[in-house]
C-alpha cells in the first residue's frame, strides 16, 4: 500500500502555498513584508486576516491615516505597500508618492472603492503596480501581493482606468 504524504488523501492536491516555486519571492523562510494602510477598520481587518493566513507574507504594520502611514514608512522596511486612496486625513496619493521616493524598490497596491479613470490613472502614474477594488468579489489580496513582488501587476477587472481600452 502506498504511503500518504503530508496527510493528504490520494487524489487530493496539496494547497497552492506548498506548491510555490522556490525561485519566486515570498517563501516561508523569507516572507514578503507588507504594510497596510486603510482607515476602514473592517476592511483592514479582513485584508490583514487574509495576509496573516499566508506563511509567504509577513504583515509588518498597519495604519489608519496618512499621519500614521508616514510613521510606518519611516520606521519599517517593506516589499509591498497596500494603501487606500481615501483616508480620514487626506488622499493616499501622498503616501504613494512618499513611498516611491523613499522606498523605490517597494511595490505599491492601491485598495480602494474609487474606480473612476482619473484615480486609477493617477495611482499608476505615481508608481502603483496594482489597483484592487474593495467591492470586487473573488479576489485574493495575498495573491495580489505575491504577483506584484514577483514582477506582475494586480488589477481588479474593470478598474483599467481607460489605460487598456481601445
Amino acid at each position: 500500500m502506498a504511503e500518504r504524504r503530508s496527510g493528504y488523501a490520494p487524489g487530493v492536491c496539496m494547497p497552492a502555498a506548498m506548491l510555490w516555486p522556490d525561485f519566486l519571492t515570498g517563501q516561508e523562510t523569507a516572507p514578503v513584508r507588507v504594510l497596510l494602510i486603510d482607515d476602514d477598520e473592517f476592511v483592514r481587518r479582513v485584508i490583514a486576516q487574509e495576509l496573516l493566513s499566508d506563511m509567504r507574507i509577513q504583515l509588518e504594520g498597519q495604519a489608519d491615516s496618512i499621519r500614521e502611514g508616514r510613521k510606518l514608512l519611516a520606521t519599517h522596511e517593506f516589499d509591498v505597500l497596500m494603501v487606500d486612496l481615501r483616508l480620514s486625513d487626506g488622499m493616499g496619493f501622498e503616501l504613494i508618492d512618499e513611498a516611491r521616493n523613499h522606498h523605490s524598490n517597494g511595490e505599491i497596491i492601491v485598495i480602494s472603492a474609487l474606480e473612476d479613470d482619473s484615480h486609477v490613472l493617477r495611482a499608476f502614474e505615481l508608481g502603483a503596480t496594482g489597483y484592487l477594488l474593495k467591492n470586487a468579489w473573488l479576489q485574493s489580496f495575498a495573491e495580489a501581493v505575491l504577483h506584484v513582488v514577483n514582477g506582475g501587476a494586480a488589477i481588479t477587472p474593470g478598474s483599467r482606468g481607460g489605460c487598456c481600452t481601445g
